[in-house]
């Protein structure tokens, strides 16, 4: 037996090379184990209709086009085909800041923006950056390079001033490709 393993859009597909039966599932939510890195036999889960405790050995599983993998392009494939939930390159915050009456001076804001992943319970930053109001008082911070946020993150926005007359607003959005 053997079965083309690929994505499409947004999905995770087996399909049995020799019935033509066909097996999918969201790419993020589809999990591949492997149990052991010496090993060449992989299991998935959260696929529809497939047998959880169906192990595939290297030697039966081809790319879309019938083409055998060798287990470092598989894992590899896999790697970076699935967990992801959407990518962009067009997410920003809007910011805006803004004095409070009777307050004296121009604060310098930081703002930091970070995620952190219910998954692995680390925490990544996506920015850092310092806004001094007396030259800026309303941005469009947007983000210098794609990033993923796979579904199991908690965005955080925190912003600090060196004057306790500031406020800032911020409202975080974008455009979601899906992976």
């Amino acid at each position: 037996m053997s079965y083309r393993i690929f994505t499409k859009g947004n999905y995770f597909y087996i399909v049995d090379n020799d019935t033509e039966r066909e097996f999918n599932a969201l790419s993020k939510d589809l999990t591949v184990y492997r149990g052991k890195t010496n090993t060449d036999n992989f299991n998935f889960g959260l696929i529809q209709n497939w047998s959880q405790g169906k192990v595939l050995d290297i030697a039966e599983i081809q790319n879309e086009n019938g083409d055998a993998y060798t287990t470092e392009g598989f894992v590899s494939f896999y790697e970076t085909a699935t967990g992801l939930a959407s990518t962009s390159n067009d997410y920003n915050s809007d910011v805006s800041l803004g004095k409070v009456d009777g307050g004296g001076g121009d604060p310098v804001v930081n703002l930091r923006m970070f995620s952190f992943s219910r998954v692995t319970l680390g925490r990544y930053d996506v920015y850092d950056i310092d806004i001094d109001a007396q030259r800026d008082n309303n941005l469009d911070i947007q983000l210098p390079q794609s990033i993923v946020f796979g579904g199991r993150e908690v965005i955080y926005i925190t912003g600090e001033s060196d004057k306790s007359n500031t406020k800032v607003f911020i409202r975080f959005s974008g455009n979601q490709t899906n992976a």
